[in-house]
């Protein structure tokens, strides 16, 4: 993206530090690389493993981060015959067979959360929203889990923190009902025109020591950034709509 592409939605500051990134990257040359279809038109496990194991020697690093992205794109081998619902465990086994084979080496492997699915509309934050579960939760160290927070529960959270009402655009007049889920959509809309979402990030599994936690954070799409949510600010920006970068610029 160029420069007055950026200004849209970063500060100056922000801009410098995307460039001083970019020429970080530049920098690691070729101990950053990224493997797909363009550069290895068959992809497995022992194909990961070797790829690393030559990137190390010649870039004479001695670790390596392999990030899957993500598990569900993995390709499956065409010999293998697997019902739908054993691709995930099948794929989860050939992510084993990575984080076995380096050791050391941390895996990271990015993943869809199951879907819901008849009254069941939300994800219940804890192991059975991962695809794949039983053999998806057993065999990683740490299990991650971030997702939107659902209307319903924005409106509770938006209440809570007792921020003003947002306005509809129909009538533009403050809207105070006890349906909590329109209330909770009327708030979601409002954020998204700020680039904003409000999500939720768990660790519901964390192994040798690793503390679980549960947070809400702030994600900024149009600039691809986390930030802890800061209520006080998020009323402000209802209160002064216009005055959306000086709140959240840095």
């Amino acid at each position: 993206m160029d420069n007055e592409g950026n200004t849209a939605f970063f500060t100056l500051t922000e801009i410098q530090e995307i460039k001083t990134a970019e020429n970080t990257l530049r920098n690691l040359g070729e101990r950053l690389q990224i493997i797909d279809q363009s550069t290895c038109p068959y992809i497995d496990a022992r194909t990961v493993v070797n790829y690393v194991e030559t990137l190390k020697q010649r870039s004479k690093c001695s670790r390596a981060i392999v990030i899957i992205d993500y598990l569900q794109v993995w390709p499956v081998n065409i010999n293998a015959r697997l019902l739908e619902n054993e691709a995930d465990k099948w794929r989860i086994g050939e992510m084993k067979k990575i984080r076995d084979a380096l050791n050391d080496d941390p895996v990271i492997v990015i993943s869809e959360a199951r879907k819901p699915s008849g009254k069941d509309e939300t994800w219940g934050g804890d192991l059975s929203d991962v695809m794949g579960s039983a053999r998806g939760t057993y065999t990683p160290d740490v299990v991650m889990l971030l997702s939107q927070i659902k209307p319903k529960p924005l409106s509770l959270l938006w209440k809570k923190n007792n921020l003003p009402a947002v306005k509809t655009e129909e009538d533009n007049e403050c809207i105070e009902s006890n349906n909590e889920e329109k209330d909770g959509l009327n708030i979601k809309n409002f954020l998204a025109k700020h680039g904003i979402a409000i999500c939720k990030i768990e660790v519901p599994k964390a192994r040798d020591g690793m503390q679980k936690f549960s947070t809400l954070l702030e994600f900024h799409f149009n600039r691809n950034t986390f930030n802890k949510v800061d209520w006080q600010k998020l009323g402000e920006l209802i209160k002064t709509p216009n005055k959306q970068k000086n709140l959240f610029g840095k």
